[in-house]
């Protein structure tokens, strides 16, 4: 996917309205992660739009990837998360986790499925974690009690992530919230100045 960022005009200010409007000329996830590059274009210090999209374009190609690929593991949309087991509705057919490279068959080049956790690719193995090229497991597993019950790790993991992607979307609600309140606090603030500046001498309180 292309990281896309809409834009009106280049001297326009990242600031709460544009970091929300701006994204929602896109549709889905690219709506997400624009927004969240914007989101961290201002953190990094740019101060309008152009100064965002500059920083983009002085990326290279892998630059841009790995940006990308940061931008959706941070909002909880990287590639294939692990396979089923048991009809759980996840599929064997991953993507590595870090590049979106999809593993193939050596001597056909066709895709082909895995049964591991999270999958790496060969050049990215070494940023695996311990446990993501293992086996997915058995399917079950022993209760407290002593209960032999099925255990779908596929769930358990969507359900962390659907946790994240909530209390991220709650902060980033409350961010905008608390630019747009500093902004009308600035606006007020003019406004009173500038009131103060056009009351004769000796008018008012």
């Amino acid at each position: 996917m292309k990281l896309r960022i809409p834009h009106r005009h280049l001297d326009e200010a990242l600031d709460a309205k544009s970091l929300w409007e701006l994204p929602e000329a896109l549709e889905g996830e690219e709506r997400q992660i624009a927004r969240e590059y914007l989101c961290h274009a201002r953190e990094s210090g740019a101060q309008t739009v152009g100064e965002a999209l500059e920083a983009l374009e002085a990326l290279d190609g892998e630059g841009r990837k790995s940006l990308l690929n940061g931008l959706r593991r941070k909002l909880g949309l990287a590639p294939q998360l692990p396979p089923a087991r048991g009809g759980s509705g996840w599929s064997a057919w991953q993507l590595c986790a870090v590049c979106g490279r999809q593993p193939a068959d050596e001597l056909t080049g066709a895709p082909r499925p895995v049964s591991v956790r999270r999958w790496h690719c060969e050049a990215h193995l070494d940023q695996a974690r311990s446990e993501d090229m293992q086996p997915v497991g058995s399917g079950l597993r022993v209760t407290g009690v002593g209960v032999l019950v099925e255990h779908n790790v596929g769930e358990i993991e969507r359900d962390r992530i659907e946790a994240e992607l909530r209390e991220r979307r709650h902060q980033e609600r409350l961010a905008v919230r608390k630019l747009e309140a500093e902004e009308l606090r600035r606006r007020q603030e003019a406004q009173r100045e500038e009131l103060r500046r056009l009351t004769p001498p000796g008018v008012g309180p």
